[in-house]
């Protein structure tokens, strides 16, 4: 290996030193996007021996950009003979279309050249070998010659006869770390708790597919899931060997029960992508495999055990358990071998940077592998060198692409067609856009520049016929059509199109059908296949529908979909027992899939076999609860009524006839609640459906406007349908008129009832799948005659129920296999309406169910998903960039500071509540290569690089103040945001993050008080539950103006200072930081004439603190207002504006208070202070300063204090102080009131001045 890398660095000193000329002027040119003069440089390149390598592996590159490959038909021959070392450039090269291409596509001859003589090529990494043999082996597939595909297959030697256990729960990738019972027990009659909460156990799926690969969502259906894998591997010496692990997920290996491979990171792989040594012990070994993923539409892995020389060994394994040594202590995780290929380039990048192909060679074999953020890493450092370099920024773009980020991929497109607006790729963009903008006329010049340009290829036929499909012109369509499948026959995208197309033009079924049939001659695709079988049904070709899943079956007995198929076939033509065989052997596969077992009782019910039925359905209502119709077909079968029918039915007209309100608040409100019934209905199994039944008395004109149009409200998790929507007149009944969740009522009349009644039925899943929480109003803002809940409930569910108010006992019975919960009140009469009140959570009497066991419960859950413990190299790359080795030391409140900043700076923030996966957040990574996060991402990522920080942090989930202090009495996921909480130098912090003019530990008002849920780093030390949030290390808001006053005749010129800190900092940014010089001095005055009736002149306005996340803002600005200044005999006289309000009264009337004041609601505030000093025009001094005023209420100071500085000088220095208390209670409104009249008061004074 050494002799290796030395003779690289060598050849590399050789280029470098002796050979720049053509293969340099070549990079170039490329950097400056001239592909013309790059080609010819390139081309007297490869004459030169020491360049002809590099020089022949760019011309393939720029060959591949400008979409040319077909020219490069001999690369097998050309890699050889120009490459010392052929073998990384294959690896790197291998999608492309001059090597191995992409994909599960047919090869063309060329590349089954390349393939073949890699194959037998003994120089040749083993890895290399066996990828060759296995596309070829799939190339034989996709000829549709299964049996050829054998002698290849067998060269591969991948680990067979496994057992699986899954799905357990991944939430956003969340259960990598979490360890699942599997990895303990390993035994047959192990039982594990599932993603749901389901029993489940160790199963060996009936079949295994046959090409070195595990598909093992044939077998564990969910899309989102950590699975396992086990087998035993017996020896009969101990042997010294290499794992080598390929994969679509992230990973965890196990030797023994030893860890020998982790990667957190969702990989799609090649073979023997990850390869660590380790040793077989005689006998029995354990093999154990964790694969987890969240977006993988084939999960899979391949394991081959590999000698010391690399060379694939063919062990005996077996799925059933046997037992074998486990570790005796915990070993350290053994390090990965290198992979031939990227340590090739990683080598040459480190002996030369300038040259740019190492770059892109690197990117692409971390892109093989799927290493999204090393590939990143590698591409952004070549742009740095070269960025207006198309080729460069192609690659990039592939990497935006693997990661997902659409986001940057649209804007490097954007750029692509802007700056180098001929190249093929913007050419394709362009016409792309053309078409979705309907620019028809630009279309077509854009398709013959491109053909002039790069030729007539699928591209342009595709845009072709568009055209021609906007014009209508169905011949010409119809010949493109028909002459593109001429010339790409075997592709597997056109053969459904073709076939549509016949049939819709009058050709007979059985020729719009030969399409597949000539295209199955010579090729096999498995969504071609799917497609002639749904043109089989169409056309009611039974007996080749039969015939064809019965060859799928023989060819591919591994995938279950094909069987059930055929199981739903016989039961349709009443072949019970050949359905129920079928059915049957999906489920050897995939014993766990909810669907298979619903057709098994299908099957069953359908031959009369009740009993077996029942167990079916049963079973898969035990893997999926949410199947609500299932659900009454089973209670049907087991001669129960189905559950809506025991709920208390409505009496309509007796309720009507039960009218007799007379409150003088109907008039007011325009309606009032004749009733308002929720029923509950929760499963044995854990789905829950709610029926709501709703009638309002309509009295005024009022009412008629409130519920002319009705939008009912649901949870993207749930489903709604309208039972009823209907006015009851007092001679018939009107239909609303409904669609999705809208409802309009024409024609209301006073006197009207509407009648609404709908269902909501919930579709969970995950951890609280079977669990419950709700909340019933049982007073509100107007009268009811008749509220009612009703829950129905199993027997041994444990129900916690509990009221804020006046506590209702329940009436408990029992209906049929439910117990029946039910709470009725009558005449509930409306809460009165106060200013300032509480919101209805905390003043009405609300019932609250849950049947989630305790807040620890939710703690430890958050604590599992939120991946504490991940540690992504994008985080560690930010952290290096924050704090680079041998930065001077700093505190933790300022490291914290730093983190905190660039995140405000860098990432923005989504407004969509919770939008990527309801409570989990998505990775770090993800939120700092898409630089987009909502609340709980951008403090999942706070915490992340507080913890690379050393800094104690983790996260909290809070309900805003706005939704009360009561809005959940019992366990719940009621929350609406999220922050973080770090302890810096020693005292603790609560870290908003959503706020990108928020200074750094300041605290919006919406947080103080508010509802919380700490989410520990250990779920132990959790506390007891919700708390609010109070801290005294919140960065204060507070106000401080200095105001200079002049009197000039009957106007007054103010000059204003004010500096404003913590979240009210963040109230000026918003307003005027990206705002030009002319918009703020707009709207700066505008505020200010607003507190005036005459007119004002805004002089001059300047910020500092605008740009920077500093603690405070300080703005300066004078101005002039006219006609202030009153006469009062030989005196002048004028009030003094002080611009902050700190008491009014229209929040205050004089009248019996019966609520708290919700002073937070009113106070935004801990403490004003202004400075005023008034001076008296030349010739004129004052009178009498006013007497100054000092008042205090509980915790609320004020003071107002006058100074005369001189007979012309007058200084007033006014103060407010408070505490932020949240509320005040009613029999505090007198005291509050007073108090704030008096300063109100106060502030009315003159200010007089004369000669």
């Amino acid at each position: 290996m050494r002799k290796q890398l030395l003779l690289i660095v060598c050849m590399i000193t050789c280029v470098t030193a002796f050979c720049q000329n053509n293969y340099q002027k070549a990079w170039t040119a490329l950097n400056r996007n001239d592909r013309i003069s790059a080609t010819r440089f390139l081309k007297e390149a490869e004459k030169d021996a020491a360049t002809r390598g590099q020089a022949f592996i760019t011309n393939l590159l720029l060959r591949s950009f400008n979409r040319n490959e077909a020219g490069m038909l001999h690369f097998a021959d050309s890699v050889y003979t120009q490459m010392e070392d052929p073998y990384p450039y294959i690896y790197a090269l291998w999608f492309n279309k001059a090597v191995a291409g992409a994909l599960g596509v047919k090869k063309k001859p060329h590349q089954v050249a390349m393939l073949q003589k890699l194959s037998a090529d003994r120089k040749a990494p083993v890895l290399l070998r066996t990828s060759a043999n296995y596309v070829l082996a799939g190339n034989e597939v996709l000829s549709g010659r299964f049996a050829a595909s054998a002698p290849y297959i067998q060269t591969i030697h991948s680990v067979r006869n496994w057992q699986l256990a899954g799905a357990f729960e991944n939430l956003s990738g969340s259960g990598f770390y979490t360890e699942y019972d599997p990895l303990k027990y390993p035994g047959p009659d192990a039982v594990f708790k599932n993603a749901s909460g389901n029993n489940i156990k160790w199963f060996t799926p009936a079949f295994e597919n046959n090409d070195g690969w595990l598909q093992t969502g044939f077998s564990i259906t969910e899309t989102s899931a950590i699975i396992y894998a086990q087998t035993f591997v017996d020896v009969p010496e101990e042997k010294s060997v290499i794992l080598g692990m390929g994969f679509a997920g992230n990973l965890k290996l196990w030797l023994n029960d030893e860890l020998m491979i982790s990667e957190p990171r969702e990989r799609v792989t090649d073979f023997d992508a990850y390869c660590v040594k380790g040793v077989l012990k005689k006998g029995t070994n354990r093999i154990l495999i964790q694969l987890g993923y969240t977006h993988e539409k084939y999960p899979n892995f391949t394991l081959r055990v590999l000698d010391e020389d690399g060379k694939a060994i063919d062990l005996n394994s077996t799925a059933g358990y046997k037992a074998y040594p486990k570790r005796e202590a915990a070993a350290r995780l053994p390090d990965l071998l290198p992979h031939f290929a990227e340590q090739y380039f990683e080598t040459r990048l480190a002996a030369d940077s300038a040259n740019l192909l190492n770059y892109v060679l690197l990117t692409n074999c971390y892109l093989r592998s799927n290493k999204t953020e090393r590939a990143r890493q590698i591409i952004n450092r070549a742009l740095v060198k070269a960025p207006d370099n198309s080729l460069l920024r192609s690659i990039y773009i592939n990497v935006l692409t693997a990661e997902g980020n659409s986001a940057l991929v649209e804007t490097e497109n954007e750029r692509l067609m802007r700056f180098d607006s001929s190249s093929e790729k913007a050419m394709v963009l362009s016409m792309q856009q053309l078409n979705k903008n309907q620019k028809y006329t630009e279309l077509e010049h854009k398709r013959n520049e491109y053909i002039q340009l790069y030729g007539e290829n699928e591209v342009t036929d595709g845009q072709y016929i568009l055209l021609k499909a906007k014009d209508e012109k169905l011949e010409e369509i119809i010949t493109i059509a028909e002459n593109m499948y001429r010339r790409y026959p075997d592709n597997p995208d056109l053969q459904a199109g073709i076939y549509k197309l016949r049939k819709s033009t009058g050709k007979s079924a059985d020729s719009a059908l030969e399409v597949y049939r000539q295209f199955f001659k010579n090729n096999y695709h498995h969504r071609v296949a799917s497609q002639y079988l749904a043109a089989l049904q169409d056309n009611g070709n039974k007996k080749e529908y039969r015939s064809l899943l019965e060859e799928l079956i023989r060819k591919f007995p591994y995938v279950p979909q094909y069987s059930i198929a055929l199981s739903e076939f016989f039961l349709l033509e009443k072949q019970y027992d050949s359905a129920e065989k079928y059915v049957k052997e999906a489920l050897a596969i995939a014993p766990y899939a909810d669907a298979y077992w619903k057709l098994l009782g299908d099957i069953r019910k359908q031959k009369n076999e009740t009993a077996g039925a029942l167990e079916a359905y049963h079973t898969a209502l035990k893997y999926n609860a949410n199947q609500y119709e299932l659900i009454n077909t089973v209670r049907k079968l087991e001669g129960r009524s189905e559950a809506y029918k025991l709920l208390p039915a409505v009496e309509e007209d007796k309720i009507i006839s039960s009218d007799d309100y007379k409150g003088a608040d109907k008039q007011k409100d325009g309606y009032y609640f004749l009733l308002d019934q929720r029923d509950m209905i929760l499963y044995p199994d854990g789905g829950n459906e709610q029926y709501i039944t709703s009638m309002i008395r309509i009295v005024n004109e009022k009412g008629i406007e409130r519920y002319k149009e009705v939008s009912l409200s649901y949870d993207n998790n749930q489903s709604l349908l309208i039972e009823k929507a209907e006015v009851i007149k007092k001679d018939k009944r009107v239909q609303g008129d409904k669609k999705d969740g809208d409802i309009v009522f024409t024609n209301l009349e006073p006197g009207d009832v509407v009648f609404i009644r709908y269902r909501l039925r919930t579709f969970a899943d995950g951890h609280f799948a079977k669990d419950i929480t709700d909340r019933y109003f049982f007073s509100g803002n107007v009268y009811c005659y008749a509220s009612r809940y009703t829950l129905l409930a199993p027997p041994d569910a444990k129900i916690g129920f509990r009221f804020s108010k006046d506590s209702i006992p329940p009436q408990i019975s029992r209906a049929e296999d439910f117990k029946k919960y039910s709470w009725e009140v009558l005449h509930s009469l409306p809460e009165k309406d106060e200013p300032l009140m509480p919101g209805l959570a905390d003043v009405a009497n609300v019932l609250h169910v849950s049947t989630i066991a305790g807040w620890n419960n939710i703690v430890s859950w958050y604590a599992d998903v939120v991946n504490y413990n991940d540690v992504e190299q994008e985080v560690t790359d930010v952290y290096n960039t924050l704090f680079p080795a041998g930065s001077k030391p700093e505190s933790q409140f300022e490291k914290a500071r730093r983190i905190y900043n660039y995140i405000e700076n860098n990432i923005h923030y989504s407004s969509v509540a919770f939008r990527q996966s309801g409570y989990v957040p998505q990775k770090p990574s993800v939120t700092l290569n898409t630089q987009l996060g909502d609340c709980k991402d951008l403090s999942r990522l706070f915490v992340a690089l507080c913890h690379k920080a050393e800094i104690a942090a983790n996260m909290v989930l809070i309900d805003t103040r706005n939704n009360g202090t009561k809005s959940m009495l019992l366990p719940a996921m009621d929350f609406n945001h999220c922050i973080a909480k770090a302890v810096l130098d020693n005292k603790e912090y609560f870290i908003e993050l959503t706020d990108n003019n928020l200074p750094f530990a300041a605290l919006p008002n919406s947080l103080n008080g508010a509802l919380m849920l700490d989410i520990p780093r250990t779920p132990a030390l959790s506390a007891s539950g919700v708390t609010f949030l109070h801290t005294p290390n919140r960065s204060r808001d507070k106000t401080f103006r200095y105001i200079e006053i002049r009197p000039s005749g009957s106007d007054l010129a103010y000059s204003n200072k004010v500096v404003r800190t913590g979240h009210l900092a963040s109230a000026i940014r918003a307003d005027f930081r990206h705002s030009d010089e002319e918009k703020r001095l707009k709207d700066m005055e505008e505020s200010l004439a607003g507190g005036y009736s005459t007119g004002l002149k805004l002089k001059d306005l300047k910020f500092s603190g605008l740009e920077d996340l500093t603690d405070s803002v300080t703005y300066q600005f004078s101005y002039l207002v006219n006609d202030q200044v009153s006469e009062v005999g030989p005196m002048s006289a004028f009030k003094i504006n002080y611009h902050d309000v700190v008491a009014t009264m229209d929040k205050f009337p004089a009248e019996k208070r019966t609520q708290p004041v919700e002073y937070w609601n009113y106070e935004n505030t801990d403490a004003y202070e202004t400075r005023v000093t008034v001076f008296a025009p030349a010739g004129m001094k004052f009178s009498a300063s006013p007497a100054s005023v000092s008042l205090t209420f509980k915790d609320l100071e004020y003071s107002l204090q006058f100074q005369l500085i001189s007979p012309a000088k007058l200084q007033v220095t006014r103060k407010f102080t408070n505490n932020r208390q949240q509320f005040y209670a009613a029999e505090d409104y007198d005291g509050l009131r007073s108090f704030f009249e008096k300063i109100v008061k106060a502030e009315q004074k003159f200010i007089g001045y004369q000669k």
